[in-house]
């Protein structure tokens, strides 16, 4: 796929950029060197340069070419909140350092997220943490949770994860199924303890929390995912469609 393709050309890249190759304020080779010397599409450098610029690394300008303006990912994340490829692209952009698995009844899942659409007995659930690409700090928190009829996957959850893979994207691929649907609630709150400790802040700081319970195609709810982010490193956006449709 090419999108896995532009991910591997945009960490090769990165890798150069760490072991001090280009010095800020130089510009990277052009698009067309860069093809030949990687042996990938012109179109796939566009979109691995694209995802240098969106990580604050670089600055793409006609006639200067791109510019590198800095050696580590900027510390804001602009995410945007309109579809599940928005999802992809912030695993692409951050690592999955996983702490612990476990096993939550249905029950206790739904009463702590006021949920009553979950139906299932048994989940499995992993808490961890995202850090920006080759960086160590952490700047969210994550507690996935999802129907025990997938745990198999549990071995390819950290592994893809460190790839950049979404865990809800393991799930579908790994059992050919389909998330259809997607209820998300995004609100601000202060940092419990436990959360807080892993972030490296202290207790009471300012966070934002947000929920996704995930439906497959036949409306049935199999994965939640709770995550907390530091609230100076992420913002969330959306866009209102105000047409009416005829």
């Amino acid at each position: 796929m090419a999108e896995k393709r532009y991910i591997r050309l945009s960490e090769d890249l990165l890798s150069r950029i760490a072991a001090g190759e280009w010095q800020v304020g130089e510009a990277l080779p052009p698009e067309i060197e860069l093809s030949k010397s990687s042996g990938f599409s012109r179109s796939t450098v566009r979109l691995a340069l694209s995802r240098l610029e969106k990580l604050g690394m670089v600055s793409r300008k006609r006639k200067r070419g791109t510019i590198l303006v800095s050696t580590s990912p900027a510390r804001f994340l602009d995410r945007q909140a309109g579809s599940a490829d928005d999802l992809d692209e912030f695993a692409q952009n951050t690592r999955l350092h996983m702490l612990r698995f476990h096993s939550v009844a249905g029950k206790e899942l739904a009463l702590l997220h006021n949920y009553s659409n979950i139906l299932q007995d048994r989940w499995v659930e992993y808490v961890g943490y995202r850090t920006w690409l080759h960086a160590d700090e952490p700047i969210s928190w994550t507690c996935f949770s999802f129907d025990a009829l997938y745990e198999g996957v549990k071995p390819l959850m950290e592994e893809e994860g460190k790839a950049g893979k979404p865990s809800f994207r393991v799930i579908e691929d790994a059992f050919g199924i389909k998330i259809d649907t997607i209820d998300q609630s995004i609100q601000a709150i202060s940092m419990p303890e436990d959360v807080a400790r892993i972030l490296n802040l202290p207790r009471g700081a300012p966070g934002l929390e947000v929920k996704r319970l995930m439906y497959r195609t036949d409306g049935k709810a199999i994965i939640h995912a709770h995550i907390i982010h530091r609230a100076d490193v992420v913002e969330i956006k959306t866009r209102l469609n105000m047409s009416t449709p005829d």
